[in-house]
């Protein structure tokens, strides 16, 4: 999920390119499920506020905004754990989150209260 900046006016809008939710699985729902969790992330998405945050995460060095969003996107699109997930344990959607960011070369924020979102990183 992504906010941008439109071309035409520079006004941010929020826009949806993929959602990669996670709930006790060991790859995201595909797009567009009526899922609990999949409407539920949607929802909080478009309404932050109370629990709900948004990061802004930078592309890399070198990176065009255009081409960290594409391989976000195949991170995400190829993400599975090896591992059956576990919410207190991990790993868990905070594991898939920063894992999708930091497999495409971006730097995850630390988000607090993100239970194991780095769930086996030394």
């Amino acid at each position: 999920m992504a906010l941008r900046n439109r071309p035409c006016t520079g006004e941010e809008k929020k826009v949806i390119d993929k959602q990669y939710s996670l709930a006790a699985n060991r790859f995201p729902f595909y797009q567009g499920s009526n899922s609990f969790t999949y409407t539920a992330d949607t929802s909080a998405f478009n309404k932050p506020g109370g629990g709900n945050e948004h990061y802004q995460i930078n592309p890399p060095s070198g990176v065009t905004q255009e081409q960290f969003d594409n391989a976000v996107t195949n991170s995400g699109n190829s993400y599975q754990s090896s591992e059956d997930y576990s919410a207190l344990l991990g790993p868990n959607s905070n594991t898939a989150a920063d894992n999708i960011i930091e497999y495409a070369g971006g730097t995850a924020p630390d988000v607090d209260g993100a239970w194991q979102q780095n769930y086996g990183e030394h």
